[in-house]
């Protein structure tokens, strides 16, 4: 991050408080989980819930930033740029592979902000919040890439045992 961004990041940029999101997506979960006992379902329904916030944090990364991804390479500095904008840190690694016409980008860190201290009875990801914003975010851009569709998981979660949260973006091309 150049010193504009970083005057940007400290000065500039509205902060939220970490502990209200992070307490409020467990009260979403909980709730979730008096409604489906399914961790399926619960994951599903908070996947809609999270994609739903993708166009107000997408509007004011870009009003904070002005920098949206130009290219599918981009994507990897961008969502690594709007995580720590958000969050505060950025991802530990991140890989971009294209196979054929599918594209594949994942992102890992092992103190994720979301789920950092956390406990939840429902065994689901926690920090699928990233997943479904970024998803619903370049669903909007699919022209732009020139793709039919895409998806975003999270695949591992700490708050699931794993060592770290890891979130697999997954582009079709046409």
């Amino acid at each position: 991050m150049g010193i504009k961004g970083v005057l940007a990041w400290r000065f500039v940029a509205k902060k939220i408080n970490a502990d209200f999101v992070r307490h409020f997506l467990r009260c979403i979960i909980e709730y979730l989980g008096q409604k489906y006992s399914d961790p399926n379902d619960i994951y599903r329904e908070l996947k809609k819930i999270y994609k739903y916030t993708g166009e107000l944090i997408y509007i004011r990364y870009l009003q904070a930033t002005k920098r949206p991804a130009e290219s599918l390479r981009d994507l990897v500095p961008t969502y690594n740029l709007g995580f720590k904008f958000f969050t505060g840190k950025p991802f530990d690694k991140i890989e971009y592979k294209e196979e054929g016409k599918d594209v594949y980008i994942t992102y890992r860190i092992r103190d994720c902000p979301f789920c950092r201290g956390m406990e939840v009875p429902i065994k689901v990801p926690f920090c699928l919040f990233f997943a479904g914003v970024l998803e619903w975010i370049e669903e909007q851009r699919l022209e732009d890439w020139n793709a039919e569709s895409i998806t975003c998981d999270e695949v591992k979660c700490k708050m699931l045992g794993d060592d770290v949260c890891e979130y697999r973006a997954h582009i079709k091309l046409k």
